[in-house]
């Protein structure tokens, strides 16, 4: 653990959420990031209540400790009843890189006009994806989303192909072609427009 004389003067700031998250890989991370930028880490967890407090001391502790090897050091923080944006505000100063899951950012948006952290703290932070593991509802929901997306694209095609049928049985030559090619355009026009409704559904 480092002094406060021993403190650089730019810092990689961690953010760490309540919950689960993938300590090790966010180590890595957090350390592979401080190497290459030649920055000690700070990390800053944030708790609403004392149930998780103590939970959340440790794993700072922990992440601190699998990120201070080599010439890479590491403190952390642990701040009460507060909120992202106001730990980032009290502890970001010019020159910092912030680290954290790319599910903190809306609740880090400081201001409607700029939806974007890049556009507050310019080039200054890195969103990373897979560090807080889906619960058991949103594993639920995507299979849910994923079987809703099957059955319209099976439904889609089934009627194409009844549709396709019947139509080559009342028909024959040219217009058996041009029918089929008709049908076929049709398919992929409800299946593109399908896949849009989906990704809307889905977001």
């Amino acid at each position: 653990m480092k002094t406060i004389s021993e403190k650089k003067l730019s810092e990689l700031l961690v953010l760490v959420p309540e919950g689960d998250l993938d300590e090790v890989r966010y180590a890595k991370k957090a350390r592979a990031l401080a190497k290459s930028y030649h920055l000690d880490t700070t990390y800053i967890g944030m708790v609403q209540s004392a149930d998780s407090e103590m939970e959340t001391r440790r794993k700072l502790i922990r992440l601190s400790s699998l990120t201070e090897i080599d010439d890479v050091q590491s403190e952390f923080f642990l701040e009460k009843g507060s909120t992202w944006p106001d730990i980032v505000a009290h502890h970001f100063k010019p020159g910092d890189h912030l680290l954290c899951p790319r599910e903190l950012e809306d609740a880090l948006i400081k201001s409607r006009q700029d939806q974007s952290l890049r556009g507050q703290y310019g080039l200054d932070v890195s969103l990373v994806t897979g560090m807080i593991p889906p619960s058991r509802d949103e594993k639920l929901e995507h299979w849910l989303l994923n079987m809703l997306n099957w059955a319209g694209i099976l439904l889609i095609l089934s009627i194409a192909f009844i549709l396709e049928i019947n139509f080559d049985r009342q028909t024959i030559g040219a217009l058996r072609i041009t029918g089929d090619v008709m049908i076929a355009g049709l398919e992929v026009i409800v299946l593109v427009s399908w896949y849009k409704l989906f990704q809307k559904i889905h977001n």
